[in-house]
């Protein structure tokens, strides 16, 4: 069979035109991991998802983690908060991680450091931090509790109680 170049032009073309169209209809499998909401669902009002982050590394409070994911937001003050969701091998291994986590933490001077609160049926632990912001101490908070072998940590740059704790209260477990 001889090919003369407008016959060799057409198949190059339909050739084309058959490779972007199979390419069009491939699900992006990276576009479902971009879905913002995946651990709060629906988002608080005045929140935002911003990203799903790599995974931090953890295994300095255990040895026996499954698995972790980490999603960043934008509260109604447009302050970073973030959620932590971190699969153990067992309760028990959740229980020992929250209290590795809260071993990195020496006692404060005035006041304590660690508040026992208790929401959506969940005892946790709020862990309140001191960082220096425009040279005054300010403080941050983080909330840490587990559902069975599961362990949630919420941490935000605001200092407002409020703004980790209301993204606590979304994550329905």
């Amino acid at each position: 069979m001889i090919f003369n170049k407008r016959n060799l032009i057409i198949v190059v073309l339909v050739s084309i035109i058959i490779a972007s169209l199979s390419l069009c209809c491939i699900e992006d499998s990276n576009d479902q991991d971009e879905k913002p909401g995946i651990l709060v669902d629906p988002i608080p009002a005045g929140y935002e998802y911003i990203a799903t982050l790599p995974n931090s590394n953890f295994n300095e409070f255990s040895e026996h983690i499954i698995q972790s994911k980490e999603e960043a937001y934008r509260d109604k003050d447009g302050l970073d908060v973030s959620i932590i969701e971190i699969e153990l091998e067992s309760d028990q291994s959740a229980l020992e991680f929250i209290s590795n986590y809260k071993g990195q933490y020496n006692e404060m001077p005035d006041g304590s450091r660690f508040t026992e609160i208790y929401f959506n049926d969940h005892n946790a632990v709020r862990i309140k931090k001191y960082v220096i912001n425009d040279g005054t101490q300010v403080p941050r908070y983080r909330i840490i509790w587990n559902s069975s072998n599961i362990v949630y940590i919420v941490k935000s740059n605001s200092n407002l109680e409020e703004s980790s704790l209301i993204m606590a209260k979304a994550i329905d477990v």
